[in-house]
């Protein structure tokens, strides 16, 4: 079974909690070509990017790259909603993917990790933001 690498928010939490994360999530394949995610789909699902490559697009227009150990999603997991892009592999892709309910549960079932997870997912978010208006 593969293994959440140590990246982007999850690089604080003790190998042992990454596993334990892992297995309240999904790994799954993204094949070239096919939208991971589609602008204006419901969407609560937060992925990191194990391996490959994603084009982020919005009405159309590439915006943005996503590669390994980066994470998407982020935002429709606090505040369910629709997409505001479409996000395709441009490779084979592998990536780790959690839904809000399944992130609560690991939270509820270990707080000392979900702790600290929120707190790296809440300073994703707030430099995301930060940069925006860069």
């Amino acid at each position: 079974m593969p293994q959440l690498p140590a990246v982007s928010w999850v690089t604080n939490l003790k190998p042992d909690d990454r596993d334990l994360l892992s297995s309240y999530g999904e790994f799954i394949p993204a094949h070239p070509g096919t939208p991971l995610i589609s602008q204006g789909d419901t969407q609560d699902n937060l992925y990191v990017v194990v391996s490959g490559s994603l084009e982020v697009s919005r009405d159309g227009q590439a915006i943005a790259t996503v590669t390994e150990g980066e994470a998407l999603g982020e935002v429709c997991l606090f505040d369910p909603g629709t997409a505001s892009a479409t996000v395709t592999p441009t490779i084979f892709s592998q990536l780790w993917r959690i839904n809000r309910e399944e992130l609560l549960s690991f939270i509820n079932d270990n707080p000392g990790a979900g702790n600290q997870l929120l707190f790296a997912l809440a300073t994703t978010l707030a430099t995301r933001l930060r940069n925006v208006g860069e």
